[in-house]
């Protein structure tokens, strides 16, 4: 998580963001945290500043704010107390303590809460509590009646289904355009190359928070390229600047009539991003039993890997995206194929170190577990 110090907390603040269900203000250290980080957790996840007091009469923020008293260990040790034994299961979320600039005795406390898959009780493991609108009171934490419950359920499953609609529908518009390339009596299925397949979305993506396809376009020209200068090498993520929109979000791509689509980014509307690219490949000669006419650098991969985190941090910081994110990687079109371990330096053949050499007999490898 992002580094929070007190100008910061100041430069939030005087952009007036209001009290929603995703952000809570406390001018003293509140009774009920555990309700309020409960209510967050099992909802959509969100923000709390203890210390920050509301303008009267609004949800927005008053400055200065008072903040509360302790010191950072204390006040740090206090909330993740709080949420860990007052919760279940336990809640860990980011707390980062701000002294203030005119009293260090006293400080703001910053409680970032993720949303969670699992639906979590407080009040001795008795009470579910939900944070939602209330016309009276702004918003509140209120404890989940068994429909609430029922629809936190529902709610998490049409979440799952959409995030695999999403990747679902990135993946055919990647196909689609790798169909463009090829001429008459060719298709995808003639190239066998070796694709490395990235991707970041929300854990919970939902309709109501999505970015409109324009404002998306304007991001992603915004964003430069990020880029993994290894020695030895150098990837960029992505290499085309040149993006189109569709109905859900925009696109970029890089192609050959040789290779085919050589690269092919997505920026979704429901904060999806998709990433394929064509590896390199060095042939060899064979192995043991097994002959092979191709392997690929695990250096190369991982280059790909951090050029496509640096892009993603940045774009999920450009959105102000504070949900969960899953990240996933798979190399497909690779069976019979070495993967070499080692890092570059001096020339060699795959089969002078066995042990730093795997050789993949699927077709797909997944990259995580």
């Amino acid at each position: 998580n992002t580094a929070i110090d007190f100008a910061a907390i100041q430069a939030f603040c005087a952009e007036g963001h209001e009290e929603g269900l995703d952000l809570d203000y406390k001018q003293e250290w509140p009774r009920d945290l555990s309700r309020v980080i409960c209510g967050m957790a099992n909802v959509q996840g969100g923000m709390i500043l203890i210390g920050v007091d509301t303008i009267p009469g609004t949800r927005k923020p008053a400055w200065p704010p008072p903040g509360v008293e302790g010191t950072v260990d204390e006040l740090h040790q206090r909330a993740i107390q709080i949420a860990y034994d007052g919760i279940y299961p336990p809640v860990l979320p980011d707390v980062q303590v701000c002294p203030l600039d005119t009293d260090p005795s006293r400080a703001v406390v910053v409680i970032r809460v993720e949303a969670s898959q699992l639906l979590h009780a407080t009040d001795g493991r008795r009470r579910v509590y939900v944070r939602v609108a209330d016309h009276a009171k702004g918003h509140d934490n209120v404890l989940a009646e068994l429909s609430q419950l029922e629809w936190l359920h529902r709610r998490r499953e049409r979440s799952v289904e959409l995030r695999e609609m999403i990747l679902a529908r990135a993946s055919e518009r990647s196909l689609y355009m790798a169909q463009q390339v090829f001429e008459a009596g060719q298709s995808p299925a003639d190239i066998v190359e070796p694709v490395l397949r990235l991707y970041a979305i929300p854990v919970f993506p939902d309709h109501k928070t999505a970015i409109v396809p324009p404002e998306l376009l304007t991001i992603a020209r915004a964003i430069p390229a990020a880029r993994a200068e290894w020695p030895g090498v150098n990837r960029s993520v992505p290499e085309s600047t040149q993006w189109r929109t569709t109905a859900q979000g925009v696109f970029a791509e890089k192609h050959s009539h040789q290779r085919g689509l050589e690269q092919y980014i997505e920026l979704g509307s429901s904060g999806l991003i998709y990433f394929e690219q064509t590896l390199d490949t060095t042939t060899n000669a064979s192995r043991g039993s097994h002959t092979s006419q191709r392997g690929l650098r695990a250096y190369h991969i991982l280059a790909y890997a951090e050029a496509f985190l640096q892009y993603a941090t940045t774009f999920y910081t450009k959105v102000v995206w504070r949900g969960p994110i899953l990240l996933s990687g798979i190399l497909e079109n690779v069976r019979d194929t070495f993967l070499d371990h080692r890092l570059p330096g001096r020339h060699y053949t795959f089969y002078d170190a066995s042990e730093n050499v795997t050789f993949c007999q699927d077709n797909t490898v997944e990259l995580h577990k």
